[in-house]
């Protein structure tokens, strides 16, 4: 207590648009700082104790955009049993969705289908009841029943 703690990001992109942060001091020498950025892109982030910058201020931040997940809500229009079962991301933000109607279908982060993977049976690419699947680079796990 009774140091002042700042904390501010300034864009790189957007005009140097400034965030400043909300301190929360624990009494117990650390302290919390909560910025929440309005744009994406390059941004440094400042941090101050008593007008002194801490080590490795201020430092470069790349902001991502929000991602709205809720895009999916009308799902139910392309999957036919209209029960999703597992639900995984990939890194370049497809959504892939394991449905009850035994295959995987492919959004993007927009929530149009861009693929639907496999069909009903036991053979290769097919699927009974995809109950988990996973992403590791461009290879997608499948678990089944």
């Amino acid at each position: 207590g009774g140091v002042e703690v700042k904390g501010e990001m300034r864009s790189k992109t957007h005009n140097g648009a400034v965030v400043y942060g909300e301190v929360e001091d624990h009494r117990d020498g650390t302290y919390t700082i909560t910025l929440t950025p309005q744009t994406a892109g390059s941004h440094q982030l400042f941090i101050t104790m008593d007008g002194q910058h801490v080590q490795n201020s201020p430092c470069d931040l790349n902001v991502r955009p929000k991602r709205d997940y809720h895009t999916l809500c009308n799902a139910h229009q392309v999957i036919q049993c209209n029960r999703p079962l597992c639900v995984a991301i990939h890194d370049n933000g497809d959504i892939y969705v394991g449905s009850c109607d035994d295959c995987i279908y492919v959004f993007d982060q927009t929530g149009q289908l861009k693929n639907t993977i496999g069909s009903s049976g036991s053979g290769d690419g097919q699927f009974s009841r995809p109950l988990g699947i996973s992403i590791k680079g461009d290879v997608l796990y499948v678990a089944d029943s």
